[in-house]
C-alpha cells in the first residue's frame, strides 16, 4: 500500500526509528500525492524518559510525498539535527521533475549493418592459426598453418587454401616446399560436422611462394560436394593430439 512506500524508499529512516506517518492528500506537479510527516521516536523517548542524554540525542524531522497512483517517491524533505551544534545539522531534499513529461526515446540508426558485422566476425573468428608440430624426415618440425577458405571447384571436388607460415630457412626452396606438402598430405582431414563426415585430401598444389620467403600458398583437394554448408572443419594430425580450426565455404 502506498503507506509502506516510504521505507522503501528511504531504507535508513528505519534505522534512526523514523515512522511516517500520513497526514492527509497533497499535490506535486499536479500529481495527487499522499504526505506522511517524519518522526524520530528514540529522541522522543529519551526526552519522555528524562534522560539527561535527551538534549545531545540526534532528531529527525521533515516530510515525504508519495505519489497516489504508482507509489512513487516524488518528493521529500528531511532535517537531520546532531544536537545543540549547527554544524552537526544535515537537510536532505529531493523533488522529481518533469513527472510524465519525459519523451519516448527512439534507438539510433545502426551505423553498420548487424548482419555484415556478424559475417565478419565469423570470418576473423575462422582465420585461426594452428601452431603445428610433427616429425618430418627424422626431425621434430614446427610451423603456423592457417587454413583461409575452402570452395567448390567441381561437382565432388573442393579445394582448401592454406599458409604454412614461420617456415626454416632449409625449407624455402621450390623442392622442399614440394617434398614439405607432400608429407602434410596425410595429416589433413576436412571435418563436416553437419553430416558427421571426414574426407582426408588427395592432392596439393602450390599456389605462390618466394624463395627467400619463409610462407608458402598451398592447395588441398579434397573429393567432397560442400555447396550446402557455410563452413567445414580442419583437422590436422600431428605428433601430439589432433588440432581444429572452422574453415568458412566460399559461396
Amino acid at each position: 500500500t502506498a503507506g509502506n512506500q516510504p521505507l522503501q524508499f528511504i531504507p535508513w529512516l528505519a534505522q534512526f526509528g523514523a515512522v511516517p506517518t500520513p497526514v492527509g492528500e497533497d499535490s506535486v506537479q499536479g500529481r495527487p500525492v499522499m504526505r506522511y510527516n517524519l518522526q524520530y521516536i528514540v529522541a522522543n523517548l529519551a526526552e519522555a524518559a528524562g534522560r539527561s542524554d535527551a538534549d545531545s540525542a540526534p532528531r529527525l524531522s521533515g516530510a515525504l510525498w508519495v505519489d497516489a497512483e504508482t507509489g512513487a517517491l516524488l518528493k521529500a524533505d528531511i532535517l537531520l539535527a546532531g544536537g545543540a551544534s549547527a554544524e552537526q545539522t544535515q537537510e536532505f531534499q529531493l523533488e522529481v521533475s518533469q513527472v510524465g513529461a519525459i519523451a519516448p526515446i527512439e534507438p539510433p540508426a545502426p551505423v553498420i549493418d548487424p548482419a555484415l558485422t556478424v559475417a565478419a566476425t565469423a570470418t576473423a573468428q575462422a582465420w585461426v592459426a594452428l601452431n603445428v608440430e610433427f616429425e618430418y624426415q627424422g626431425q621434430p618440425l614446427k610451423l603456423e598453418m592457417v587454413p583461409v577458405r575452402v570452395r567448390q571447384t567441381g561437382p565432388n571436388r573442393a579445394e582448401l587454401q592454406i599458409l604454412l607460415r614461420n617456415l626454416p630457412p632449409n625449407l624455402r626452396s621450390a623442392l622442399d616446399q614440394d617434398s614439405l606438402l607432400t608429407a602434410l598430405l596425410p595429416r589433413l582431414t576436412l571435418s563436416i560436422p553437419q553430416q558427421n563426415l571426414t574426407v582426408q585430401s588427395d592432392q596439393f598444389e602450390i599456389a605462390g611462394a618466394q624463395p627467400d620467403d619463409d610462407t608458402v600458398d598451398a592447395r588441398y583437394f579434397f573429393g567432397v560436394n560442400l555447396a550446402d554448408f557455410e563452413h567445414v572443419e580442419l583437422i590436422f594430425s600431428g605428433s601430439a593430439n589432433p588440432v581444429f580450426a572452422p574453415v568458412p565455404v566460399e559461396k
